[in-house]
């Protein structure tokens, strides 16, 4: 019976030392878990990185959230460092308009509104709150009051740059005396390039690779022969069909695979400063096309071949106006624009041609600058007629423009309507202005970056925060 007692008296004492036991363990796991979800929630809070400065002036900390929504905003991909560079840029452009008493205007103060009013209608369009839709979109910690304060400094630097610029005036003589000065600049030579690629195969020998090489060096040379401008585009049509239907006989060529392919001749515009650059064969080609001695229909073959590599090519040049001085005037027109990241194609369309319906019911500048303000876009000047421009532009410019010419096209950003408003200035004195524009540009920022300190935190911007995707999962 003694036995039996102690035996429970063990047995209930066991039993209170696991329930102890097991006890602990719960609290232990409780607060294990407490304390995860305290550190999780400070993560999502973003609280560990809103006192990080990553840029100090006098008046403006640029926090790492503000960094943060910045970089982001620009796309992933960018680099640290830059944006870094360019944010610091902007904060001395900032300095710089509050020791001059500059003010943001009301029109960038609707602009500014409007940017984040558009945030928080996001927001609700997604059914959660403004912090949420900011951790999953910029990165946990981005409220939108660092956005404003961000979005305030950068909008009045855009405003006192936008005011050096307009401050800076150089005269046609100052651009004469520019040009007269870097005379070589200036020079330029246009051409036609080609290129015929040989279609080497590993299976062939060296005797079928020697003739198929030879029977394309006679395209090229009879490419190169062309007695005008036509007759190469002409001929480049030809050997393209040719080199189609050795592939399929049946193949059938359309107007708009035709246009295609004259679009596929390179119209080369060089400028003479590029005379000495590049490789042993490109300064080879350089040498020939800044030869005093060119004239218009002057033709090269530049042969390249490696057929132990199964490469071989033949470039044609055929020049169409040899060195001169670019004084060919630019142009000055408004650029009505709609892109398709905001429209569908359909309605992009739809919208520019109803801008042109405007303009040619009320045909005015003052028309176009509205137009400008509700579509995008605006006055663009003394630009060069270059084969850098869409296609449909270039083409229009090509041609004798008169004031109030309009044109409607479609590039690769969207819809435009291009309306002509004069002729500018010869390009060289653009390039010149230019030039000198951005010498007195520089000019002021230093003494402003010098006025105006910019400190940057080593390393404070390189670890951002994480996007926060929890919400999503609920």
């Amino acid at each position: 019976m003694q036995n039996s007692n102690n035996k429970m008296k063990i047995s209930v004492s066991g039993i209170k030392r696991l329930l102890i036991c097991a006890v602990s363990v719960v609290l232990l796991a409780a607060l294990v878990m407490g304390i995860l979800v305290a550190i999780n929630a400070y993560r999502n809070s973003g609280k560990g990185i809103r006192n990080v400065t990553v840029l100090k002036s006098e008046h403006f900390t640029l926090t790492l959230p503000m960094y943060t929504y910045y970089y982001r905003s620009m796309g992933e991909g960018a680099d640290y460092d830059l944006v870094a560079m360019a944010l610091s840029e902007q904060m001395a452009l900032y300095e710089a308009a509050l020791a001059d008493n500059n003010s943001l205007s009301q029109e960038r103060k609707t602009v500014l509104e409007a940017q984040l009013q558009s945030i928080e209608e996001a927001a609700e369009e997604m059914e959660v709150s403004c912090d949420e839709y900011l951790a999953v979109t910029y990165g946990r910690g981005v409220k939108i009051s660092d956005i404003r304060s961000l979005l305030t400094m950068t909008a009045l630097a855009d405003q006192k740059y936008e005011m050096i610029w307009e401050s800076i005036a150089v005269s046609e003589n100052e651009m004469a005396d520019y040009c007269k000065e870097n005379e070589e600049a200036f020079l330029y030579c246009d051409y036609l390039f080609y290129v015929f690629s040989v279609p080497l195969t590993k299976d062939m020998n060296e005797d079928e690779q020697d003739q198929l090489i030879a029977q394309y060096e006679a395209y090229a040379n009879r490419l190169a022969e062309s007695k005008d401008v036509q007759t190469f585009l002409d001929m480049v049509v030809e050997y393209e069909e040719q080199f189609v239907k050795e592939e399929d006989e049946n193949a059938s060529f359309t107007e708009n695979d035709i246009a295609s392919i004259r679009k596929s001749v390179k119209y080369e515009r060089m400028p003479y400063s590029e005379y000495t650059e590049g490789n042993a064969i490109v300064k080879e080609i350089n040498q020939w096309l800044y030869s005093t001695d060119r004239t218009v229909g002057d033709h090269m073959v530049n042969p390249y071949t490696k057929p132990e590599n199964n490469i071989a090519t033949f470039g044609v040049y055929y020049m169409t106006r040899p060195l001169y001085t670019n004084t060919d005037l630019t142009h000055t027109f408004y650029d009505i624009q709609l892109l398709f990241s905001k429209y569908t194609e359909s309605a992009a369309e739809s919208g520019i041609k109803q801008a042109e319906a405007l303009y040619k019911k009320n045909p005015n500048e003052t028309t176009l600058q509205e137009l400008a303000k509700q579509y995008g876009g605006g006055l663009c000047r003394n630009v060069a007629c270059t084969n850098a421009l869409d296609d449909a532009l270039y083409t229009w410019l090509k041609e004798e423009r008169a004031s109030g010419d309009v044109l409607v096209y479609k590039s690769s950003d969207g819809w435009h309507m291009a309306c002509y408003k004069q002729a500018g200035i010869p390009e060289c004195y653009a390039q010149a202005k230019a030039i000198l524009e951005k010498e007195a540009y520089d000019a002021q920022m230093g003494t402003y970056r010098k006025a105006h300190a910019v400190t940057v935190t080593p390393n404070s911007y390189y670890d951002l925060p994480e996007l926060n995707y929890g919400w999503l999962m609920i």
